[in-house]
């Protein structure tokens, strides 16, 4: 087919008025057209060989631009297309091919000059546009955030399409930049480096391909607060949540279990939390009837889930964030097994092997398990829960192991005898070295019980004296294995509270 495109029409006085009176006549010059012929060469793949035209092809767009001329559009099908072109030089022409449901699958250019009156055949190969959106990195770095203390970690669940983004604890996260790569020849919205609010919970980022197909993706950050299970009040009125912005207790938080839809308080003692790629919190209720767990949105949600119910203690909870499992130990009268199911409870699962006094789980990244329990002392076991739950191996080097955390390829140990200590360990459970407090000064561990579940790179735990209960019951946080950066935080007459119960008679 051909068409024909004027672009303008110059009328040029190519006489003058003589004196006489005569009038020279007026001239009209049309313009000067190329006639072209469009074909499309063949299609580019993805290992650079020319081919022909995939079946797949229904259509192809031709614009054709260049200065001082009016942009050209003309949707074609077949392979060929021919049109009348105002010469000139520098003339570009773009083709995008597409799809039957309009999707774009490929596009190429070429920039000629045309000669007035002449026959030109432009032949066009065209490459494959790439359908690759995915958010390959997020990060905060000090660099973009100067409020920051230190730059984030970030985990990406391509499957869920989902990414949590771990602050350091008290950052303001009311307007950070993150830098965002993606996928080659994809772009992202919002853009890397702009400033966004994350305080109000999950920010979508669309990402968007070559081919201009998009793809969503949850963005929510935490790390920036610390979220404590406060065991009991020892008077036997139940536990409660806490949170705090740092170790200040800036921002003090509570919630008791009517908060949080239990009947009464004293039905809520919680022992550990964790969290999901969608940041939200898993609280592991270690009560004899009422035991169970229950997910949080955040501490202010007024609505919690509870996704397991009246399996009676369950002291330890351990999040899969990479094939969103949820792992928990629960009291089965003859022993402690571990129990597994999905973010909402269904897929329940549990593995025969029973543990004595296990109080402790973490899980890495490569999905293997590390129980805490106290047989003789007490015991480090690594769980493959490709199994039944037996243990692979184990380490027998503390008095009392009572939790586990896994952190930076390592695996950290919290012995609660007084004095206590952190042992690091490695995957294999070989020992590396440990923390017995902070040497030189009255703050050394009195009985370092449970880890707080937070992502970025520091450690927290609940450090409670031996004579409980007992005012001296704290946060004690550190960088590092070498105690550095140590900090400690008790909240008046009011302490974090972390107990046994034995003998309690508190459920």
């Amino acid at each position: 087919m051909k068409r024909f495109y004027t672009v303008s029409v110059f009328l040029f006085i190519v006489g003058v008025v003589l004196l006489s009176g005569c009038r020279s006549p007026i001239s009209v010059v049309e313009p000067a057209f190329t006639t072209v012929h469009i074909d499309v060469g063949g299609i580019t793949d993805s290992r650079g060989v020319a081919r022909a035209v995939p079946q797949n092809v229904a259509s192809f767009k031709l614009t054709i631009t260049a200065e001082g001329m009016d942009t050209i559009e003309e949707t074609f099908t077949g392979s060929s297309v021919t049109l009348e072109v105002l010469a000139g030089s520098a003339r570009t022409f773009t083709l995008i091919a597409y799809d039957s449901g309009g999707v774009k699958l490929y596009s190429g250019s070429k920039t000629v000059d045309l000669v007035a009156g002449e026959d030109t055949a432009v032949k066009i190969v065209m490459a494959l546009l790439s359908a690759d959106k995915a958010i390959l990195s997020f990060d905060f770095t000090t660099q973009n955030n100067p409020g920051l203390s230190d730059d984030s970690e970030s985990i990406i669940h391509d499957g869920l399409k989902a990414v949590l983004a771990v602050v350091p604890l008290g950052s303001n996260i009311t307007s950070l930049k993150p830098t965002i790569t993606v996928s080659a020849g994809a772009t992202v919205s919002p853009e890397s480096g702009e400033a966004v609010d994350f305080s109000a919970g999950a920010v979508t980022y669309t990402v968007t391909a070559e081919n201009e197909t998009t793809q969503e993706y949850t963005v929510n950050v935490t790390g920036n607060r610390l979220v404590v299970p406060d065991a009991t009040y020892y008077s036997g009125s139940g536990g409660r949540i806490v949170q705090i912005n740092d170790m200040t207790g800036g921002g003090w938080t509570a919630r008791d279990g009517t908060d949080l839809g239990l009947s009464v308080d004293s039905d809520f003692i919680p022992y550990d939390v964790d969290y999901d790629i969608y940041g939200r919190i898993y609280i592991a209720n270690y009560h004899g009837t009422s035991g169970g767990i229950l997910r949080l949105n955040s501490l202010d949600d007024t609505s919690p889930t509870t996704i397991v119910s009246d399996v009676g203690l369950v002291p330890a909870i351990a999040v899969d964030r990479v094939n969103s499992r949820v792992y928990y130990l629960a009291d089965k009268g003859s022993g402690y097994q571990i129990n597994r199911c999905d973010y909402d409870g269904g897929s329940g699962y549990t593995f025969e092997y029973n543990f004595y006094d296990a109080y402790g789980l973490a899980i890495d990244e490569e999905g293997m398990l590390y129980v805490a329990s106290s047989p003789d002392g007490g015991a480090i076991d690594k769980i493959d829960p490709s199994g039944e739950g037996s243990p692979l191996l184990e380490y027998w080097g503390l008095n009392n192991a009572w939790d586990v955390l896994y952190k930076s390829t390592y695996i950290y140990a919290a012995d609660a005898s007084s004095p206590g200590k952190v042992v690091r360990l490695t995957k294999d459970l070989a020992y590396v070295d440990e923390l017995a407090g902070k040497p030189g000064v009255e703050d050394d561990f009195h009985g370092p019980h449970r880890f707080l579940a937070v992502l970025n790179k520091k450690f927290y735990l609940i450090d409670e004296d031996e004579n409980e209960p007992d005012i001296n019951n704290r946060l004690v946080s550190f960088d590092d294995i070498t105690g550095s950066g140590w900090k400690t935080y008790q909240n008046g007459d009011d302490p974090f509270s972390f107990f046994n119960y034995y003998g309690g008679g508190l459920y």
